[in-house]
């Protein structure tokens, strides 16, 4: 029995003559589809570290001026009990001027 298939193996096969060379391979530019989501998603991850940096600069910054804001406070603080102090040491050479003002009275005209 011949078989049908090896008849014709000598000659092309029309399954294969309407075939183009490479037909399954398409020519890839640059802006493809997949492209452009790769490098858009290159873009955000750029961006997030970006802002991540953005992020840990404002953050130190933050922190650096609430301690500056509590050393002000703490400042203002001891200078309100310096002013404290002083007003009481003030109150006291009033009292004592008095004091003296009352002695020198008695002196003269005792």
């Amino acid at each position: 029995m011949l078989n049908k298939s090896s008849k014709n193996e000598h000659l092309p096969s029309s399954k294969t003559n309407n075939e183009k060379p490479n037909s399954n391979k398409k020519k890839k530019r640059f802006f493809s589809k997949e492209n452009a989501i790769l490098v858009l998603l290159i873009i955000l991850i750029g961006h997030s570290f970006y802002l991540q940096t953005l992020v840990s600069e404002t953050t130190k910054y933050s922190k650096r001026a609430s301690s500056n804001a509590s050393n002000a406070s703490s400042n203002a603080s001891n200078a309100a009990s310096y002013a404290s102090d002083a007003a009481d040491y003030a109150r006291q050479a009033s009292n004592n001027a008095s004091d003296a003002a009352n002695y020198a009275w008695d002196a003269a005209y005792n």
